[in-house]
């Protein structure tokens, strides 16, 4: 069986919250949330909630160690 070695990986933890607006078009909404750094972004549909998610990856890809401030 396989294992993976996963303290070699850097990882990232995010509190995602999704609801249906009560509209006609019912869409999805949601706020994203980086555990590490408490930093939130609300966003009005799914498409952009995973380019904000793509962002903060991004951003912590090239971003130095930071001690951590965690949620607010």
């Amino acid at each position: 069986m396989f294992e993976l070695d996963t303290d070699s990986f850097k990882r990232e933890t995010f509190i995602i919250r999704l609801w249906r607006e009560n509209t006609p078009e019912a869409r999805w909404a949601g706020q994203i949330q980086h555990v590490r750094s408490g930093e939130k972004v609300v966003v009005q549909d799914l498409d952009t909630l995973l380019s904000k998610l793509r962002i903060f990856l991004d951003a912590e890809r090239h971003a130095p160690e930071q001690n951590s401030r965690g949620l607010k």
